[in-house]
């Protein structure tokens, strides 16, 4: 924002974020029967899976827990990598292998390429995976959606819908606030209302990535000026600050000349 950028042009995301677009925008044969990830730092790898859950709708896909060993720089290093390939993989049956990081070199990795080629586990190492993740998802959210049968389980993401129920153009309607499945530094809402006959906001809340089941959380508003019906408008503002926490904001705007704004803001932080 500080270089003129404007938030809805730019998009965050991290290294594990990224390898999950590269790898599903390649052809399906590259990944449907798993997808090992082994990271270089120097004189320490870390591997972690690419785990698909097939059952549900979407599809859930996450990157396992890592494990991560430590290399000697002298003749032991492929030996020393071949013993963690073991512990790993082992001999499993994985569409590919992807290798990043500095640390890694054929010159040195003789057998441990052979046996991270078993059972014709096709296996690529290179500089560039993560810089083409992340084209792969600027074209997956602004033009393609061929992964719209996907959601990816990162440690940013946001679970929960957020909506409230509202009258639109005159006729119920549930408004939604937030969509789950984004991770939480892409997750605000803005809107302005006219209270109906109530002193209080019900949110509708629903986690479908879990059970499914929609639940109503009231904010109280102590202190709202006392108008007749349908003359106060209110301002409300969501963003999350964590995966799990979201700050609201609700302001007094009034209604027009009539009933001048009081400016009262109401705050609270909730983890939904």
């Amino acid at each position: 924002e500080s270089l003129g950028i404007p938030s809805e042009k730019y998009l965050l995301m991290d290294y594990g974020e990224s390898f999950f677009y590269y790898i599903l925008t390649q052809k399906r044969e590259m990944w449907n029967r798993g997808v090992a990830w082994y990271s270089f730092k120097q004189n320490e790898v870390s591997c972690r899976r690419l785990v698909m859950n097939f059952g549900t709708k979407p599809a859930l896909v996450k990157l396992g827990d890592p494990s991560a060993a430590a290399l000697s720089e002298g003749e032991n290093r492929d030996q020393e990598f071949c013993d963690f390939i073991t512990e790993t993989i082992g001999m499993e049956l994985l569409s590919s292998v992807q290798i990043t990081g500095k640390g890694f070199d054929q010159e040195w990795a003789k057998e441990s390429v052979k046996q991270l080629c078993h059972q014709k586990r096709k296996v690529f190492y290179g500089t560039n995976l993560f810089a083409r993740g992340a084209c792969a998802a600027g074209v997956e959210r602004t033009e393609n959606k061929a992964l719209k049968g996907y959601q990816y389980l990162s440690d940013s993401l946001v679970l929960t819908d957020i909506g409230m129920d509202m009258r639109v153009m005159g006729s119920p309607a549930y408004y939604p606030l937030i969509e789950s499945g984004k991770n939480w530094y892409e997750c605000k809402a803005y809107c302005e209302f006219i209270l109906d006959d109530v002193k209080e906001l019900v949110f509708v809340v629903n986690r479908p990535l879990e059970n499914g089941e929609k639940k109503r959380i009231a904010m109280a508003l102590p202190g709202l000026p006392v108008r007749p019906n349908k003359t106060t408008r209110l301002s409300l503002s969501l963003a999350y600050t964590s995966p799990r926490d979201c700050q609201i904001q609700v302001k007094d705007l009034g209604f027009g000349d009539m009933f001048p704004g009081s400016g009262k803001i109401w705050k609270e932080s909730v983890q939904w």
